[in-house]
């Protein structure tokens, strides 16, 4: 089968260029998730096991804690808060 080219199509070099340097770098850790249950569990090291209450309210300090670009916390703590309120 004979190999199709797109004539339209940029280099790559042109699409790097578009994206700029930060390209993929914006948004969210995808680390925070693992983040929140060990920040949970190491807060109090006399427990053997995680407090729900706790679990549920760390996600939401971590959020706010978090550098985000402008527009990104708002939408995250709505998911945060209406899981925890649905609970």
């Amino acid at each position: 089968m004979p190999r199709q080219i797109d004539r339209k199509a940029k280099s790559l070099q042109e699409y790097g260029d578009a994206a700029g340097v930060d390209e993929g770098t914006s948004g969210i850790s995808t680390r925070l998730p693992f983040k929140a249950p060990s920040a949970s569990l190491s807060h109090d090291t006399t427990e053997t096991g995680a407090d729900p209450v706790r679990l549920m309210h760390v996600p939401e300090g971590m959020v706010r804690q978090e550098p985000f670009p402008t527009g990104t916390e708002a939408p995250c703590l709505k998911v945060i808060k209406g899981e925890r309120a649905s609970r």
